[in-house]
C-alpha cells in the first residue's frame, strides 16, 4: 500500500496555487503537506449560504460554511415548506467544493441530524450531465426529505475534506473513484486527527458479510490504543435493489482493521454504500477532560476530552452508566452561542441526537437515555464557532 503520494509534479491536476500550497513543506508526503494546512490560526470567516425557494433557517442561526485549512467546515440549521420544497436546500458555492480530480463523478454523501433523532445524509453531487453542482436531502428510509427532515435539518458537526489523503487498503470498490488517482478510499491525518474520505460499496450487493472494509498501517500514528466508532451513513435514498439510506458507524479497532457496523444489522445497506466522508478520530494528547453528568463515566480507558482544534471544537472518547440527559459540561470558552444539535454513536450502531446549549450542557434525548446509557461514543462529535 501506498501511504506517502508524492504531489510534486501534479500542477496539470490540481492547479499551481494548491500545488504550491501543498509544496510549501519541500514536497513531502501528502500527509505532512496536509498537517501543515490544516493547522492554520486565522479566525473562521463564515459564507452565508444562498437557500432554495421553500427553505428556511432554522434554530435562529443562519446556515453557513467556512474553510478550516483542508476542511470545509459548516454550521446553523434549515427546515422547509412541504408544500413548496424539493429535496435541494442550497447549491454548496464553488469555493467551498471537494476538488474533483477526474473530470467529476457521482457524489460526497454526509451524515445529518434532524428533528425527533431522526436522520439521513446531505449529498453533494457534480452532476456532468446537465453542468449543474447540486446538494440533496435524503432521510433515512426515503427518496428525499421526509417530515423530519422539513421540520428541522442540523449542519452543526457536518464537515468535508477539500481533497483526499493517502490511500487506504480496501476489499471493497470505490463508489466514485474520482477522489485522487481512483482510490477508493483514503485517510489523512491534520492535527492529530484521522480523517477518512471516499466511498465504498460491495459490488455484488450481498446482504450478508463480515462488513470488513481495510485496514489501517502500523508506524504512522494513525492507529488509536482503544477501540473507537464513529458516525457513517449508508445508501442515502432507494438503489435500485430496494435497500434504503440508514445509519451506521466505523468500529475502528485498536488493532488497525476498520469495519462497518449497520444500524439494525441492515448488511444491505452497508453493501449499497458505506460512506467515509467527513468522519474521523483524535489521535492526539492533551485537550481538557469532559465534566461528566450524573452517572456518566469512560467506556474505556480512552479518556473523554474536548479541545479547540482551531475554531471546531472536537470530543474524543465514550461514554456509558449515565443516569441524566446531561452527559456532560463544556468548559468556558467552548461553548456555543445557541443550542445546536449534532450527530453521535449509540449502543449497538444507533443514531443518536447530541443536544448542546450556551450553558455548555451536553445531553441526550430523553427518549434515547436508555440507549446512551449503555454506550455512547464521542468520537467523531465537532461543532464550529
Amino acid at each position: 500500500m501506498n501511504s506517502s503520494i508524492n504531489w510534486c509534479g501534479r500542477v496539470g491536476m490540481l492547479g499551481p496555487v494548491l500545488w504550491s500550497l501543498l509544496c510549501l513543506a519541500g514536497c513531502g508526503s501528502a500527509d505532512e503537506a496536509l498537517e501543515t494546512l490544516g493547522s492554520s490560526q486565522e479566525p473562521l470567516t463564515w459564507s452565508n449560504l444562498t437557500l432554495n425557494k421553500g427553505w428556511s433557517a432554522a434554530n435562529g442561526t443562519a446556515p453557513a460554511v467556512t474553510k478550516v485549512g483542508n476542511i470545509i467546515v459548516f454550521r446553523g440549521a434549515f427546515k422547509g415548506d412541504p408544500n413548496v420544497v424539493k429535496d435541494d436546500p442550497f447549491v454548496l458555492p464553488p469555493a467551498y467544493r471537494p476538488v474533483v480530480t477526474m473530470g467529476g463523478g457521482p457524489s460526497v454523501d454526509l451524515r445529518v441530524t434532524m428533528s425527533g433523532n431522526a436522520g439521513g445524509t446531505l449529498k453533494f453531487f457534480n452532476n456532468n450531465t446537465v453542468g449543474k453542482y447540486e446538494t440533496h436531502l435524503i432521510q433515512d428510509g426515503l427518496a428525499g426529505p421526509g417530515p423530519q427532515a422539513l421540520t428541522f435539518t442540523s449542519l452543526d458537526g457536518v464537515s468535508i475534506d477539500v481533497y483526499p489523503g493517502t490511500e487506504a487498503a480496501t476489499i471493497w470498490g470505490g463508489q466514485y473513484s474520482y477522489r485522487l488517482d481512483s482510490h477508493p478510499a483514503t485517510w489523512q491525518k491534520i492535527n492529530g486527527f484521522v480523517r477518512f474520505e471516499g466511498e465504498l460499496t460491495d459490488s455484488d450487493y450481498k446482504t450478508a458479510g463480515d462488513m470488513f472494509l481495510f485496514s489501517l498501517p502500523s508506524g504512522q500514528g494513525v492507529i488509536p490504543g482503544q477501540d473507537v466508532y464513529v458516525p457513517v451513513t449508508l445508501c442515502p435514498g432507494i438503489d435500485p435493489h430496494g435497500n434504503s439510506g440508514s445509519y451506521g458507524r466505523l468500529h475502528v479497532y485498536s488493532t488497525g482493521a476498520v469495519y462497518v457496523e449497520p444500524e439494525a444489522n441492515n448488511t444491505a445497506s452497508a453493501n449499497c454504500a458505506t460512506s467515509l466522508e467527513g468522519t474521523g478520530y483524535s489521535m492526539t494528547t492533551g485537550g481538557t477532560t469532559l465534566t461528566l453528568g450524573t452517572g456518566w463515566t469512560a467506556l474505556s480507558s480512552r479518556a473523554v476530552k474536548v479541545r479547540n482544534d482551531n475554531g471546531v471544537i472536537r470530543f474524543e472518547g465514550a461514554v456509558h452508566n449515565g443516569t441524566s440527559t446531561t452527559v456532560a459540561t463544556l468548559p468556558t470558552g467552548m461553548r456555543p452561542a445557541q443550542t445546536i444539535y449534532v450527530v453521535a454513536d449509540g449502543y449497538g450502531a444507533m443514531h443518536l441526537r447530541l443536544i448542546i446549549d450556551s450553558a455548555g450542557k451536553v445531553k441526550v434525548d430523553d427518549s434515547m437515555l436508555g440507549f446512551a446509557s449503555e454506550a455512547l461514543s464521542l468520537d467523531g462529535v465537532s461543532f464550529a464557532f
